[in-house]
């Protein structure tokens, strides 16, 4: 799969006729929880690049090293144990060259992979990146633009958002 650069006028001139069309024909309507079809490939071919991560030492092979511990909020849920691969943050985004690959503890030192995420330097932004037709976002605090695909875990706030109420860090 080729990589996208993402052309700052190009993308401008996108963006402007998205604005355009959408004050003149209004917002398009999609079923909640739909994902164009895309998109669904997009997604299906970053399952099965990353299928092998499911052994975390495989991706720390790849250049992977965590990050985090497990990432979790009192009311909206978890993520997980973030892994980055810093060879990959530049501004890039590849469906299936994730930059960070995001695992839940299972007990005794397992971790299972539920999702992988995408991020972009916020000093290489804008144009803001999107990927699988969702726009990313800067959580606060951190200096990156990133999106979440839950592709191994379901979460039913939707494939896109960052925290998962379904999963939960161990106690310590």
């Amino acid at each position: 799969m080729k990589r996208l650069q993402w052309s700052g006028f190009f993308i401008g001139l996108v963006v402007l006729v998205a604005m355009l069309a959408t004050l003149l024909v209004g917002p398009a309507a999609a079923a909640p929880g739909s994902i164009d079809p895309d998109a669904a490939k997009d997604l299906a071919a970053a399952r099965q690049a990353t299928a092998k991560y499911h052994d975390v030492e495989a991706a720390v092979a790849d250049g992977y090293a965590q990050t985090t511990g497990c990432v979790s909020h009192p009311v909206f849920g978890t993520q997980g144990i973030h892994y980055l691969k810093d060879a990959l943050l530049d501004n890039f985004v590849t469906p299936t060259e994730p930059e960070i690959l995001v695992y839940i503890p299972t007990g005794a030192d397992k971790l299972r992979l539920v999702a992988v995420e995408y991020a972009v330097p916020e000093g290489l932004v804008p144009p803001i990146p999107s990927l699988f037709g969702h726009e990313f976002h800067q959580p606060p605090s951190i200096p990156l633009f990133v999106l979440h695909a839950w592709v191994w875990q379901a979460n039913p706030n939707g494939n896109f958002e960052d925290w998962n109420p379904n999963l939960s860090c161990p106690e310590p």
